[in-house]
């Protein structure tokens, strides 16, 4: 959640969902404070951080469903939404089900897999320990692509 930038409501979806423990222990620590002070200024610094790595303005959602999005995309004038390629899970299927809401009025979802993930995703179906004996290659295969380790660069 904090690397993302979702929002309080997303925290209180998880918890109507039933998802709000066991997952993560630190999302677990984040759900559980989301109200306090910290929670709050670490989400603000999250917006803060990506308006400064995109050079774009950056705002927390009401939620991910389609009408938090096609909200904050009449707000600011945007027909294309652009964002990370989540692996698995919630936010997957959340952006999945808002994908086919925004596209039925006209607006695009767009998401991005980095090199690293396309690399990883594939060799992580079995578990952490079948992927652990990929990681030396993986890192050198990566390093080797780029002249230096990924840094998070997007295809």
């Amino acid at each position: 959640l904090l690397q993302t930038g979702h929002s309080i409501a997303s925290i209180a979806q998880l918890k109507q969902l039933g998802l709000a423990r066991g997952i993560y222990p630190l999302l677990d620590v984040v759900v559980e404070r989301a109200d306090t002070p910290f929670v709050q200024a670490a989400l603000q610094d999250t917006l803060l951080r990506a308006s400064a790595h995109f050079n774009a303005p950056s705002t927390l959602l009401a939620g991910l469903d389609g009408d938090a999005i096609a909200e904050w995309a009449a707000r600011t004038g945007v027909q294309t939404i652009v964002t990370a390629a989540p692996a698995a899970g919630p936010v997957q299927e959340m952006l999945a089900d808002a994908r086919d809401w925004l596209s039925m009025r006209n607006l695009r979802l767009v998401t991005l897999n980095r090199r690293y993930d396309a690399a990883v995703w594939p060799l992580a179906t079995q578990g952490y320990s079948a992927l652990r004996n990929q990681i030396p290659a993986l890192i050198e295969r990566l390093t080797l692509e780029s002249g230096r380790p990924e840094q998070g660069t997007l295809l």
